[in-house]
């Protein structure tokens, strides 16, 4: 049986709520004038820090584009404790930015290196000691290939190239998947929860013009399962890499009954051979997103089964026709499709997939852009669909996300970060809380501590399960506590 439940978000928030929010201000960062990248750990934060040289370097050779780096410890009020200067300030790190991880309890630095021949990028991880701020041995993770992005492409590469750091914990390993979204090629590597290497290789799709990599997974054996959009010829579709250390991949299009799946993602399913591939497909256009989707496969005979649609309510559909990003005509229907897609695997295995709908307008700085976000949560046979509207808001964006909001799971919700000129009191940090029925409560954050203004969204990152650090553009290091 197919069931959908849609719910469209209040325009005000309750006032009640299960959970509640706790902002603290830790402090304004000092002295910075770098861009960066921060992690809370035991005993306060660690940042990197990386020269923000203009990007002029890559119209000749990627290999040219390279920034010097420094780690900074903080206490938990943001006083500088201690600082490094990496590699003696010498620019040889790049040409993607480094970035900080915790994995497995481990603080890592991960950083990219032109090789000494200039034909290969290579992604280091190295485990920061948190007291002194020394790298312990770096570790090769992913090889990539130089030799096919040439000079024009190279200019779209920074906007279409993905990383995914994905771990398995239950699994003691970690996926690391990369695409450069200008060609045919993905990257892969299986890691152990040491992060050493178990396998690593580069595929070639046949056929592909331009794989934009969406999802990532790994199973107990260290079979790597890798989600895409293909485009060839202005024609998008998803396909699913079953990759293995010593066999040659599969390589699937994803089908769907009367459709054309658009965005699908993986996450774990019901035992060690079983994945969920989850998200939006199309029907009678190309440009349109009618519903979403779910459906089981097997790893070890690349079997689907329980494949379930769930249309869209023309109810969601009118409310984002409203908003200029929807078409109802019978021929014509259905959500406008070019937006990037996120998801996140809740605590009971249901999966939240969110997608910006927006556009920018004016042509002031900060950027100013106006849209809505559309929600879809997959339950096991049913799915649950929502609008989180937002008035036309001034973003700072301090990344390479086009993203303007932060999914995060809290037990059985999900909380939706964005920033929103809510309720006509300027720009402010705004969390819809989405319930498993459907419910949906916002609430300004503003309320509950310092307010947070002109957050770079993306920059959001969890500490835990239930504690979030907010990094803001002026500065401030906010850390978010949620509670029942």
């Amino acid at each position: 049986m197919r069931l959908y439940i849609m719910l469209i978000s209040l325009s005000v928030y309750s006032s009640t709520f299960a959970q509640q929010f706790k902002l603290d201000d830790a402090g304004i960062l000092k002295d910075s004038k770098s861009d960066r990248d921060i992690i809370k750990v035991s005993d306060g934060f660690i940042a990197i820090e990386y020269s923000a040289k203009s990007r002029m370097a890559y119209t000749f050779t990627l290999s040219k584009l390279r920034y010097d780096s420094k780690l900074i410890k903080y206490d938990d009020k943001l006083n500088i404790q201690k600082q490094i200067i990496l590699s003696g300030g010498e620019r040889i790190y790049g040409p993607f930015i480094p970035f900080l991880k915790n994995i497995n309890n481990k603080t890592l630095l991960f950083y990219y290196r032109t090789s000494d021949n200039e034909n290969e990028i290579i992604l280091y991880a190295s485990e920061i000691d948190e007291s002194t701020l020394e790298l312990k041995t770096a570790k090769k993770i992913l090889a990539i290939n130089q030799k096919n992005i040439g000079i024009l492409k190279a200019i779209n590469l920074f906007d279409n190239q993905k990383l995914i750091v994905n771990v398995y914990s239950n699994h003691q390993k970690t996926i690391v998947a990369w695409s450069s979204g200008i060609n045919n090629e993905i990257y892969i590597s299986v890691l152990d929860q040491n992060m050493n290497l178990i396998w690593s290789k580069n595929e070639k799709v046949a056929g592909a013009d331009e794989i934009r990599l969406t999802s990532a997974g790994v199973d107990k054996d260290g079979t790597a399962l890798l989600s895409y959009i293909n485009t060839h010829k202005k024609d998008k579709k998803s396909f699913i890499i079953i990759a293995k250390q010593n066999a040659v991949a599969t390589n699937m299009e994803l089908i769907i009954d009367g459709g054309i799946i658009r965005h699908a993602f993986i996450s774990p399913g019901n035992n060690d051979n079983d994945f969920l591939v989850s998200g939006t497909y199309m029907e009678g256009t190309d440009y349109l997103l009618t519903g979403a989707f779910s459906l089981h496969i097997d790893v070890s005979s690349l079997v689907l089964s329980n494949t379930l649609k769930h249309r869209f309510p023309e109810s969601l559909v009118e409310q984002f026709k409203s908003d200029s990003y929807a078409r109802t005509k019978k021929n014509d229907y259905g959500i406008f499709a070019n937006s990037d897609f996120e998801h996140v695997v809740m605590q009971d295995g249901s999966v939240s997939i969110s997608g910006d709908l927006n556009k920018y307008i004016g042509s002031t700085h900060p950027m100013q852009f106006t849209g809505s976000i559309l929600h879809i949560l997959i339950e096991k046979d049913a799915a649950v669909f929502n609008r989180i509207p937002r008035s036309e808001v001034e973003v700072h964006i301090g990344g390479e996300s086009t993203n303007l909001f932060y999914p995060f799971a809290y037990k059985d919700k999900m909380l939706v970060f964005y920033n929103d000129d809510a309720y006509g009191r300027g720009n402010q940090l705004i969390v819809a809380i989405i319930d498993k029925n459907g419910g949906v409560n916002r609430k300004a954050l503003g309320d509950v501590g310092p307010k947070v203004f002109a957050l770079a969204v993306e920059k959001i990152r969890p500490i835990n399960d239930s504690v979030l650090i907010l990094p803001t553009v002026n500065d401030h290091v906010g850390v978010l506590e949620i509670t029942n």
